[in-house]
Order: structure tokens, then sequence, then C-alpha cells
């Protein structure tokens, strides 16, 4: 009888379980909403409302998952990597300059993939760039193209 009002008062682990799947869909709606916001007018210039608004959520629901620009910028930066926004890895610079002798052709290849990665990323690396000065959340966004764009031109010359 004891151990069974001990059990009662000994309260129960708390597991997401089937929640857990609509949490990680509201953080992507919010991520996807922040990027295509932030692409049109600006980072800085973005609040939570308009972000939950794109998002269909409320503002709240925003800052539950975003309490800060600094918890917001690298989940933005990791999903415009993610969906492609991103110059090639070594082994892939490898693979685009193999066969290319000529330099016109190997800076020829630089350019579209460079363009390629700033077209995936729609408007989201330009704003980062533009704002990074401004927004020290930017700098490990604009540092990863930095380095990647410095293997693909290193490989091009």
């Amino acid at each position: 009888m004891v151990s069974q009002r001990l059990r009662r008062r000994t309260p129960r682990r708390y597991r997401m379980g089937k929640r857990a799947a609509g949490v990680d869909k509201t953080r992507d709606q919010i991520i996807r909403a922040a990027v295509a916001i932030h692409a049109k007018q600006g980072i800085a210039e973005t609040s939570w409302a308009s972000i939950g608004a794109g998002a269909h959520v409320s503002t709240a629901t925003v800052y539950r998952h975003f309490p800060s620009l600094d918890s917001m910028i690298p989940a933005c930066a990791q999903a415009t990597f993610a969906a492609g926004a991103r110059l090639p890895t070594a082994t892939e610079i490898g693979k685009l300059f193999a066969g290319l002798s000529s330099t016109r052709e190997r800076i020829q290849a630089l350019v579209v993939e460079s363009c390629r990665c700033y077209e995936r990323g729609e408007g989201w690396l330009d704003a980062c760039r533009r704002e990074a000065r401004n927004l020290p959340a930017l700098a490990a966004a604009v540092r990863t193209q930095d380095r990647a764009l410095e293997v693909l031109i290193a490989a091009a010359a």
C-alpha cells in the first residue's frame, strides 16, 4: 500500500512521442518563413511577428523556438546550406575541375558554381553578406561561405 502511494506521488517522466514530430514541423515552417522574409526585406528588418505570420503560427511560438536572432541565424544558415545553397566540397571541386585544362574553362566553372550557390540561397546568402557587419550572429555563415569559396578559387587557379 505504501509503495502505491509513493508511485502516485512520483511524477511520470514526460516523453513527447508523437508531439515531437509536430514540434519539428513547426520549427521547420518557422525557419522556411524566416529565410524567405530575410531574403526579401533583410534580416535586421524582419520581425518575429512577420515570421510568425509567414509560418502561420503565433509570434509567441516563434519566440518559443527561437528566443533571439542569435539562435535563429544558425538554423537559417543550416537550412539554406542543406537546401543546396553551398559551394562544393573539396572532393566535389576535384571532380568539377577534372579534365578542365584551360584557365578559361576553370574560371567559367568557378563562376557558374558560385552563381548556382547564391541562386539556391534565394537571397538569404546575399542578405547575410550585406548585414554581417552589423549582425555578429551572421559571421559564422559568412565564414562558411568564404572558406568554401577560397577552396573553389584555389582549385580553379
